[in-house]
């Protein structure tokens, strides 16, 4: 019953009749005041009619029940921004805490930012010497020398690697 109910009131919204679909969601949500989703259809149809002081209260009220709702923040700022509120409209996206959109060239400078951090690790980082970060040939891949002084048991190890000790 809900389901058909939602069904005819997407399609009413996606007929663009934005006083029946209100009305249609305004039914959905008072037989079931959890769904978030039927709220945001709400304000969108608001601001589709371009009422946007009905939209920007029903984003703030979306936005009381569910405060994590970017979709809700970014409707907000686009009903102030169509409202002609821009101070409202960049408040409302700087608490999103991320920018809303991304250019293709601020994307761009980040990954040319990452790739030059690549490069210069490259440049900077020491070689790294195989004979001696690994003791192949040791016999029992210990230390070359052992730390104990040989009236205490400690034996230099014999190394059977052709290559000569690197110390």
């Amino acid at each position: 019953d809900l389901q058909a109910e939602l069904t005819s009131a997407d399609a009413l919204f996606n007929q663009r009749k934005w006083d029946e679909s209100i009305a249609a969601y305004r039914s959905i949500a008072a037989k079931a005041p959890a769904l978030s989703v039927v709220n945001l259809q709400i304000a969108a149809a608001y601001r589709n009619k371009k009422d946007y002081d009905n939209a920007i209260a029903a984003y703030n009220d979306l936005l009381k029940s569910d405060p994590s709702s970017d979709k809700a923040r970014i409707g907000l700022a686009l009903a102030f921004m169509e409202k002609g509120d821009l101070g409202s409209a960049e408040t409302t996206i700087r608490a999103t805490g991320r920018p809303a959109v991304r250019t293709k060239a601020q994307a761009g400078r980040r990954r040319s930012r990452r790739l030059d951090r690549r490069r210069r690790h490259r440049q900077t980082a020491r070689p790294f010497d195989h004979r001696s970060a690994e003791p192949r040939g040791w016999r029992d891949h210990g230390p070359r020398r052992d730390d104990r002084p040989a009236a205490h048991g400690g034996r230099r190890l014999e190394h059977r690697d052709p290559r000569p000790l690197v110390r």
